[in-house]
């Protein structure tokens, strides 16, 4: 539920109720699905700012108030989001725990049994984030980001060993700046992110038209172990945005209106243990798309895809597995 207001002078949108946000390439805050199968466009964000909340999704959003501010070249936005998130709470009753903490933020939305009502808004969230981007011309576009999230009981994971890295406290902060600059048919874009334990992440993409019917894209990204952002939702292997090394390639060529053959090739390396393998881990991914309208308002899609990674045995074992 949610109520918006537009474009009224210098207020181009108020929102107050469900909302997400989507900023930059998602570093700090990002919001919806990421068309992985779209060979060009799908690994690159666009900046889509606050957005109202129509999905059926119980945790991916915010509620409270979003504005956005647009005037002389510069767009302001700024969040406050409360609510309260599904959580198993763990009490002080033995000698392991010493105040009440939360292993872990259930995001099924799912209260189907006595055992789930029970979990259902457990943990107060308070989410406080501001944006602001300058358009120096049709060209070039620099921002600056940051969030704050403080849950009212400390998050503590499990004592796994792919959880050693994993976020663990009270607060987070992000905080990033974010580049994007247009040259003809190239297309230049990159952000560098924070969280308060002064790890980093960073993404670059560079996309190219090479011709009216032939486009190319390049993205590298690297993720450190350590960096926390709860909320991220940029290019990835891995959910949050951590613990990641990677570069990507697509090509397309469309030589008709009619038909579109696209391919790509994503790298990437896992340098810590992740909750699917105990070590370091290499993986990569071969993507093929041919697609062919018929019509106007209707298509077919032909997808191949191959996938290396590594995962654990039952015996704890590590296997190279296909799929």
């Amino acid at each position: 539920m949610f109520i918006q207001l537009e474009n009224k002078g210098a207020l181009k949108k108020l929102l107050v109720g469900d909302f997400q946000a989507q900023w930059d390439q998602g570093l700090v805050l990002g919001a919806g699905l990421t068309f992985q199968k779209q060979v060009i466009t799908g690994p690159r964000k666009v900046h889509l700012g606050i957005i109202p909340h129509t999905g059926t999704r119980e945790y991916d959003y915010y509620r409270g108030i979003g504005i956005e501010f647009q005037s002389k070249g510069f767009l302001i936005s700024s969040i406050v989001s409360y609510r309260k998130l599904d959580a198993q709470i763990l009490e002080p009753d033995s000698v392991d725990i010493l105040s009440r903490s939360v292993p872990s933020i259930l995001k099924t939305g799912l209260h189907r049994t006595q055992l789930e009502l029970s979990r259902r808004s457990q943990l107060p969230e308070l989410l406080l984030g501001m944006h602001v981007s300058r358009s120096w011309s049709r060209k070039l576009t620099t921002s600056l980001s940051s969030a704050i999230r403080r849950f009212a009981i400390p998050l503590i994971p499990a004592p796994t060993l792919h959880n050693a890295i994993a976020f663990s406290g009270n607060h987070n902060l992000n905080y990033s700046g974010n580049i994007e600059y247009q040259l003809n048919n190239m297309n230049l874009f990159g952000q560098v992110a924070f969280s308060n334990n002064r790890a980093w992440a960073a993404i670059a993409g560079l996309i190219v038209g090479l011709s009216h019917k032939v486009s190319m894209m390049l993205l590298v990204r690297n993720y450190h172990k350590e960096y926390h952002s709860i909320s991220s939702n940029a290019y990835g292997t891995v959910t949050g945005n951590t613990n990641e090394q990677g570069i990507y390639w697509g090509f397309q060529f469309a030589p008709s209106p009619r038909w579109s053959f696209g391919s790509s090739t994503d790298f990437y390396r896992l340098p810590f243990a992740t909750f699917s393998s105990d070590e370091s881990k290499h993986g990569h991914q071969q993507l093929v798309r041919i697609q062919f309208k018929p019509a106007k308002n209707g298509y077919l899609d032909f997808y191949w895809r191959n996938r290396k990674r590594l995962v654990n045995h039952k015996t704890n074992s590590t296997k190279l597995t296909h799929d």
